[in-house]
């Protein structure tokens, strides 16, 4: 499949956050990690482009949903317990 039809979407407790796909300027990178029998997951969740005035505050609920453009499917759904803010880049 072609990379265009990739398509995430990030809910923060029940609220769309914010969605990525074709044509937008936001990029975000993840790493979920998943325990056997799931008992415990984590996950790296990395949002670029964010505005300053966006805020996410620990302890809120954070949906991941990912897949293509007509199946977007949870990928991990946990509690915010770090939030770095970083500049990466000049």
């Amino acid at each position: 499949m072609a990379q265009y039809l990739r398509r995430w979407q990030i809910d923060i407790d029940g609220n769309e956050f914010v969605k990525g796909g074709r044509d937008r300027q936001l990029r975000c990178v993840f790493d979920v990690v998943v325990s056997p029998l799931n008992a415990q997951s984590f996950a790296d969740i990395r949002i670029y482009n964010l505005a300053k005035s966006s805020i996410i505050n620990q302890g809120a609920v954070i949906a991941l949903k990912a897949g293509y453009e007509n199946s977007v499917d949870l990928i991990f759904n946990g509690t915010v317990t770090n939030i770095l803010p970083e500049r990466d880049g000049p």
